[in-house]
Parts: structure tokens; sequence; C-alpha cells
């Protein structure tokens, strides 16, 4: 609190008040104008100047003044020179403790309508940093005046403290967000700001959200509102205001995490079955296949299943895919044929032109025709639904998975080449590159955000490829995690299984991975799809179980 005890001339002694209110520095728009008249007969008067956090008792008439003010500057209209003054606790016009002391200061101010202006600095004889600054008008008159000065805070360094810094994706929440800010020698400015302080959000999503970014006063506060999307799977909440380097202001990083898939396990029909593929039907069922039981088998979301053996013994049925038929599709690595099921069970093969192919994985293509390829022939090759085939040389080596792009082209992951190819449907083909060096990519999936995404066995990581070739690739967290199956989940996220870690994982198209660990050990978890219920379902190999994970 500033307050200024006036002498009427030659009389007695007349009270003077200059208080520190929460205003804006300029003393507000209905102040009148300066108009003191030259020559003015002057009043002369002690300012009384309160500094540091008063106490509770006091709260409601004492406003807080930075504890680490040493002077003040106080310059009145039609007087030259500023007044300075020494307000530190060794002053001897203070009295008090360190932490809260009362300054008297001589104070003079002319008959008229007088402009007040206080600036306080950390330094003696108003050098240093300022601490705070401003001004009021008021009318003098010889029988005696009164001030109100809005005194704001000068803003050295900026923290964000929401209330909340972790959010559940599909729980909608809102939280407080409050601005502390900083003098320059660190203390906590309360009341009025001399610039406002303006927030910033780093999500243009709409998933994060602020009820305002203004905040010109230590009462003010920002509600945060997370609306529980999947839009934004983090987001920075900044501050920037006059004169604060971004350097001084410490952000709020939040982050919106997705809970922990509740997983149950079925345990397949045939023991050590080694499942590999898995797919959704057409008639709402998982389909999938058995590699060592020479087995294709369906499972209802109840877990009820249902097991078809191969006509071709030992033929390690491998990938699956559904068909524009209405029918499944899947290769025979050993058997060397294509074969198709219906969702009755009646189940015809096909002999691939090529010997010794190893045909791995199969996808449906925008032609209505199904596409695989042939690991061991470097091929990709084509089927009809009729049975017609078409087989195409991959310039690059070892084709493992393949799948229908955004782009109308096939795409494909080349495992010892180490490359990304696409296929046009005449046969047009053309290669990229992984980045990373014996990247050894193992599976392949079209994203929610038009690009390809595929998992790295080698490289541990996951590798996204626009349909013009540019790569970006992301560090999976657990080193060795060995990333296998991939494919775009229910949520408008990515999910991958790591073979080595037993663990699923997703991965946001902004990069952010998260992993969880499946229940049974030893379960090197395979493929995986999006199933008929919107749940993630994907086989574990070595467990001999079908999973669903429900997000």
């Amino acid at each position: 609190m500033i307050s200024v005890v006036a002498c009427a001339r030659n009389r007695h002694w007349v009270p003077l008040a200059v208080m520190l209110a929460l205003a804006a520095c300029s003393g507000g728009g209905a102040s009148p104008r300066a108009t003191t008249p030259a020559n003015a007969p002057v009043e002369t008067g002690t300012l009384s100047l309160t500094l540091g956090l008063p106490a509770a008792a006091s709260a409601r008439r004492v406003k807080f003044l930075s504890p680490s003010a040493q002077s003040v500057s106080i310059t009145v209209t039609g007087i030259a020179a500023p007044v300075i003054a020494d307000v530190s606790a060794s002053s001897p016009v203070c009295t008090g403790s360190a932490g809260v002391r009362v300054c008297a200061i001589p104070l003079t101010a002319p008959v008229g309508t007088d402009t007040f202006t206080a600036t306080l600095f950390d330094g003696p004889n108003a050098t240093g940093a300022q601490l705070g600054t401003g001004s009021g008008v008021s009318s003098v008159t010889a029988a005696g005046f009164s001030v109100a000065i809005g005194v704001s805070g000068i803003v050295a360094s900026i923290q964000i403290m929401p209330g909340q810094y972790v959010f559940t994706t599909g729980t909608p929440a809102t939280t407080p967000v409050s601005v502390v800010a900083l003098d320059s020698d660190g203390n906590t400015i309360t009341g009025a700001y001399a610039s406002t302080i303006t927030l910033t959000n780093s999500d243009a999503t709409g998933t994060f959200t602020l009820s305002t970014v203004t905040i010109s006063a230590s009462t003010q506060t920002a509600t945060l509102t997370f609306t529980g999307g999947s839009g934004a799977a983090s987001a920075t909440i900044g501050a920037t205001s006059a004169g604060v380097p971004a350097g001084n202001v410490t952000p709020a990083t939040l982050t919106a995490r997705t809970p922990a898939p509740v997983f149950t396990e079925f345990g397949i029909l045939t023991a050590n079955s080694g499942p590999y593929g898995i797919i959704t039907g057409p008639d709402g069922q998982l389909w999938f296949t058995e590699f060592t039981a020479n087995k294709i088998a369906s499972l209802s979301t109840s877990f009820a299943s249902t097991e078809y053996v191969i006509p071709t013994a030992a033929s390690q049925p491998y990938g699956i895919a559904t068909g524009s038929d209405g029918n499944l599709w899947f290769t025979e690595t050993q058997g060397m044929n294509i074969g198709r099921i219906t969702t009755g069970g009646v189940i015809t093969e096909y002999a691939i032109p090529t010997m010794f192919s190893s045909p791995n994985g199969i996808t449906a293509g925008p032609d209505g025709a199904l596409w695989f390829v042939e690991a061991n022939a470097n091929k990709i090759g084509r089927i009809t639904t009729a049975g017609a085939f078409t087989e195409y040389g991959a310039p690059g080596g070892n084709p493992v998975e393949i799948t229908s792009g955004p782009d109308g082209a096939l795409w494909f992951v080349e495992y010892a080449a180490n490359k990304i190819g696409r296929i046009t449907t005449s046969g047009t083909e053309t290669e990229y590159p992984v980045p990373t060096a014996g990247g050894l990519p193992q599976d392949i999936a079209s994203g929610p955000d038009g690009a390809l995404w595929f998992t790295e066995a080698g490289g541990n990581k996951i590798g996204r490829i626009t349909t013009v070739g540019v790569i970006t690739e992301f560090a999976v967290p657990t080193a060795n995690s060995k990333p296998q199956g991939i494919v775009t989940g229910p949520d408008g996220a990515l999910w991958f299984t790591e073979g080595n870690t037993r663990s699923i994982a997703r991965i946001t198209t902004a990069g952010s991975i998260t992993e969880y660990m499946v229940p049974s050990p030893n379960s090197d978890p395979l493929f995986i799809t999006t199933g008929p219920d919107g749940n993630l379902w994907f086989t574990e190999n070595q467990a001999n179980h079908i999973a669903r994970a429900t997000p």
C-alpha cells in the first residue's frame, strides 16, 4: 500500500492515500487529465509504501509489492525531478522486517489535477531491474487530496501450471490452468501484470482447448478442456509476454494416454498349431491360419471355434485375406498353393506357376483380384477369384508381406533387401530403401493418415512411407522388441505386435508409442487385425492362443 499524508499550508495535517489497487498501469480510462496550472502552490506530505506479502488479517487492505524492492522513483505532474527514495530494509524511512516493511517517503504535489507515477527497482537510487510500475491521477487542493495508483508487477519469467497433466483417451476432462508470473528477482507477482500474458497451445486438432488465452493478473486462470478424443497424443501450453524471453517461460506438457487394453486369450483347439495370419471374414468371424497344424480356423467373438484341414499335407498356411467374392484366401508356404475357403469350410487349392515360390502375405487388391508375395521366387503374384495367375518379378529380394495402398497400388516389404516396394495393378514397380541399415521390414498396412506404415523387425522401429516414397522412422521404446504385424486400429492409431517382448503397442500418426504386455509368457504375438467387434485380435504363435485386446 502507498499512502500519503499531506500538510495544508501553515494549518494542519490532512490524510493522503495512494492505494495499490489491482488495476491497469494507466489508472483506467475514466481518470481526469492532469491539468495542474503553472506555478501552482505545492503541498507537502508523506508517502507510505508497504512491501512484502501482508498478513492474512490485513490482506484486504494491503496489496503486494515485491519484497526485493530497494528503491522507488515517484514522479508528480509539475515537479521537475522525480523523488527517488531508499525503501530497503535498512532505510531510515522504513520500519518492520525484511519480508514486510513500511516506508514513509516525503512527497510534494502541486495544487491542481496531478498524475502520480511510481516505479520500483531492485537496486539503489532507481537502478537495477524494474519490479513494478503504475500511475494514477488525483485532484490536489489546499484542503488535501487522495489518489489511487494501480501498481502492476513487471513480469520477468512465467510458469504454466495446469491442475492435470495426464489425460485418458475416451474420458473428457477439464482442469484449471494457473499462470505464475515472477519478477526479475524471482518473487511471485500478486496482482496485476504490467504486460498481458498470452497463453499458447500447440494442439491444432481441438483435442485440448483453452477457455481464454489472455491473463492480465494473478487472480485469473484459464480452463483447459480435453475432449477425450485421440486427435492429439500431447500438447504444450506455453506463454508469451512483452519483454519476457522465450527461455524464461516454463511450459506445461500435456499427455493423452490410451487406457491399457483388457486382454482375453483363447486356447486354440489343436495343440501347438502355430497360429500366423488373422483377418476379419465377411461372415463376422475371425479367420486365422494354423501354420504347424495345417489348418484354417474360424473364431466367433464369443470364442466359438471351428477348424478345417487343408487338403495338401504340411502346406504351412501363412497369410489370409478376405476376397471380393466373399471367400477367404490364404497362402501355403510349403504347399506352393493359393487356397480358397468358403465361410462354410469348403477348400479349393490353386498351384502357383513358379515352383518353390514360398508365398507369404496376401491381400485383396483394388482390382478385385488377390495379390500375394513369393518370398523365395522374389515375385509379386496376382490371382483372380476364378484362379487365373499373373506373376511379376520383384526387383529386390525376399518380399514377405503386401497390402493395398490408398493410391490404388499394392505396397509390399522386402525383408532381405531392406526396401519398401510399390506395384501398380498393371505391374509397374518402384522400390524405396529403408533408411535404417538392417531394418528388416516385416509387415505393412495402410494408415488412417493416407500413408503406409510398416514394422522393422531388425531396426526395432516403426516406419511410415508416403505414397511418393518419403520415409519417417520411429524408434520402439523397448530395445530388441522385434515388431511384427501392424494394422490400423479402431481408435485412429496404428497397433503392432512385439514378438520378443510379448507385447502389443500403439503408435499415433504423430509417432507417440505406448506398449502393453500380453498376459501369457513367451506368447510371441505375431499378426494383428481389427475385429468385427471393434476390438483388436492377434495371434500368439508360441502360446497357441488367439488374443483379444479391448482398448
